[in-house]
């Protein structure tokens, strides 16, 4: 009973880096509930077994290659899964990457790339799914997963109060 007040049947989610870790758990769950998933991921080989998983389960599922710091990629994302599956009801903007360094150490490099996948890649799935939702004429649900992790950084003759792992240098 409490499942059926949750139920997803005929929505439409598309989670991005769904092919593996929390991506794939989150696939993985909106199927059980109910929900055809599209899984957006960089790596179409772990975005292709995540999609048959899903199929196992008896939705509908669809892998689409993309890279969320592409504007185009992810539009690109959003229109073929409109195509394959009719719609997006849910947008679960779950891809993230992290540099385990020190913050004094990343580069500027490392910074763009990181904010490029985290924040742009955010915005762009944000904005292809509310494209595609207004077009519709009905609104959905768009949830970002906070993909950040942060390192402690204390100056070096101090000792901190949580003994994080030693990050690996950025160079």
């Amino acid at each position: 009973m409490v499942m059926e007040q949750f139920s997803l049947a005929g929505r439409v989610a598309v989670v991005t880096g769904g092919g593996q870790g929390l991506g794939r758990v989150f696939s993985l769950a909106l199927a059980e509930a109910g929900a055809d998933v599209a899984v957006a991921d960089l790596n179409p080989t772990t975005g292709a077994e995540t999609a048959e998983l899903v199929r196992a389960m008896g939705r509908r599922a669809v892998s689409v290659a993309t890279d969320v710091r592409s504007r185009a990629s992810v539009f690109a994302m959003a229109e073929a899964v409109v195509a394959e599956l009719g719609s997006i009801d849910i947008m679960v903007n779950n891809a993230g990457i992290t540099k385990w360094c020190a913050a004094e150490e990343v580069s500027e490099e490392d910074w763009r790339e990181v904010m490029s996948v985290n924040v742009d890649g955010v915005f762009y799935g944000c904005q292809a799914a509310a494209r595609q939702m207004i077009a519709r004429g009905q609104g959905g649900a768009s949830s970002t997963w906070p993909r950040c992790r942060a390192s402690l950084s204390t100056p070096r003759n101090s000792r901190p109060l949580i003994t994080p792992p030693k990050p690996p240098s950025c160079t």
